[in-house]
């Protein structure tokens, strides 16, 4: 036979494989991953095929465990899975492709596999019980948890929301996201309750991106959720109110949270979280403009702490008095406010939150015109803030060192920090930080005696503020033009004493001539 002869009588797999697609299409959905893998593979394969779908990815030796082999047979049998269309390669691991992932999922979740599934997921959880590394980190914590939801629903939540707070708490996003994907698997499964609480840890995460279009909804509905926990519904209530302040809705926050403030002082049941809703209370009056009324309730909010709630934030509240104290003027309260509140995070081990509390200390210490330690304050606060990866506390921090650079008459690496701050909000997509910042890099060019740069980029931010309507910009921007636009850089009124300097040595010149003549 021909070697064209041998092609044309081989089986083609591409086609076999639409086939077999094509096949399985018409059962019904519930026997679909069954019959599919079953003639895929044969029915032996098959049930270590299906297995293997669980966990995600698979090397050789969880590929054994999972089906009771001996090395000799797992290593056929990964050879073999590891020929198939469905299958994605990694570089000593398997994974059943996503499409194909997806109903062998749905399957293992009804009610038919239900023993199986949790027997498995038992086994899965043993497997990936590991010895913490050299660092003392849990290599496996997240696929543990992930079958731990499996077969221990209880602990497997506790896991998750474990795992997830230490996560945010070092704003790694990408790991809250997986976390979230993976719980979401098990969506099927959850009760409102427990869907409740998986919505509200990714309310919390939407506000931790100031994607508030996202967070509320999921925060309304937590809070709206008759069988959630009543606590859990408190507390979604409350992100509520700071996702309405944030998004600029104060007015709405306002009243949403100073009528639901008889309810929480109420019910003993909400006892402890009273200090949560006075906490966002005091920063919606701050954020109106109502200073004394924020002090107040702040300082509530602290008194109401229970110093064993190991969730109480007395940092945050001490920082968030201290910014309304600095409102009043009481610069030296507000100082006392932010060194307590490092402290707080001092002894609770959490650095990366000081960056925030440091940049606030340096505002209080520049009201009292102590360069030094504030130029000291923001520059610790942006070395904590490069530490904790947070993008838009670098940009507040260099604006801050510029402000207080251009205080001293350092204006050369004032305009360059203003720049820096400039550059990082036009990164991030933070139009008002970029135009706070623009607006000090004008001022700053023209102290730096570049009063055409300065008068361009004034115009431009005024076309800009003009065409948004934003009048206060608009305002800062015109009162800046007419004193760049003053060419040599010298005010009005220093030119008129120079004329008259000028008018008056010259009649004094004239009057000698005349006294002399005479």
């Amino acid at each position: 036979m021909t070697t064209d002869a041998t092609a044309a009588a081989a089986p083609d797999p591409l086609a076999a494989f639409r086939e077999l697609l094509e096949h399985t299409r018409s059962l019904p959905g519930s026997e679909r991953p069954v019959q599919y893998t079953d003639r895929l593979v044969g029915p032996k394969a098959a049930a270590l095929l299906r297995r293997c779908a669980v966990p995600h990815e698979f090397d050789r030796a969880l590929l054994q465990h999972l089906g009771n082999l001996d090395e000799a047979e797992a290593d056929a049998r990964y050879a073999e899975f590891a020929e198939l269309s469905l299958m994605e390669l990694g570089e000593t691991t398997l994974a059943v492709h996503e499409r194909w992932r997806t109903p062998l999922w749905r399957w293992w979740l009804q009610e038919a596999q239900r023993d199986e599934f949790t027997a498995l997921s038992e086994r899965l959880v043993a497997w990936f019980t590991l010895p913490a590394n050299a660092t003392g980190e849990d290599p496996a914590a997240r696929r543990r948890m992930f079958h731990l939801i499996g077969c221990r629903r209880d602990e497997g939540r506790q896991a998750f929301e474990a795992l997830f707070r230490a996560a945010r708490h070092r704003r790694r996003v990408s790991e809250c996201s997986l976390l979230l994907r993976l719980a979401h698997e098990y969506d099927p499964l959850l009760a409102p309750a427990e869907r409740a609480r998986l919505d509200y840890q990714e309310g919390k995460l939407a506000s931790d991106l100031r994607d508030w279009e996202r967070a509320l909804p999921l925060l309304q509905a937590v809070a709206a959720e008759t069988a959630a926990d009543p606590r859990l519904r408190a507390h979604a209530l409350v992100r509520v109110g700071h996702a309405l302040r944030q998004s600029g809705r104060i007015d709405d926050a306002l009243a949403l949270l100073e009528g639901a403030r008889a309810q929480f002082e109420a019910d003993p049941a909400l006892a402890g979280s009273v200090w949560r809703l006075l906490y966002e209370l005091g920063e919606a009056y701050r954020d109106q403009g109502r200073a004394d009324a924020a002090s107040a309730t702040l300082g509530e909010a602290l008194a109401s702490v229970d110093e064993n709630d190991e969730e109480a934030d007395a940092a945050g509240l001490l920082n968030s008095l201290g910014t309304a104290q600095l409102k009043l003027r009481e610069t030296d309260a507000a100082i006392a406010s932010f060194r307590a509140s490092l402290a707080e995070l001092e002894r609770s081990g959490d650095a990366l939150r000081s960056g925030a509390v440091l940049n606030n200390l340096g505002l209080a210490q520049l009201e009292r015109c102590d360069w030094a330690a504030a130029e000291a304050s923001f520059t610790a606060s942006l070395e904590r803030k490069r530490q904790a990866g947070d993008l838009p506390g670098q940009a507040a921090a260099w604006l801050s060192i510029s402000r207080v650079q251009a205080a001293q008459e350092a204006l050369g690496p004032a305009l360059q920090s203003a720049e820096q701050a400039a550059a990082a909000f036009d990164a991030l997509g933070d139009g008002p930080g970029r135009t706070r910042a623009r607006l000090a890099v004008a001022r700053l060019l023209r102290r730096n005696g570049r009063c055409a740069d300065a008068a361009a980029l004034l115009q431009t931010l005024l076309a800009e503020a003009t065409a948004g309507g934003d009048e206060g910009t608009a305002a800062a921007a015109r009162a800046e033009l007419v004193l760049a636009e003053r060419r040599g850089g010298l005010r009005w009124w220093i030119w008129l004493l120079v004329v008259l300097a000028v008018a008056l040595l010259a009649l004094v010149a004239v009057a000698l001539v005349v006294g002399a003549e005479r």
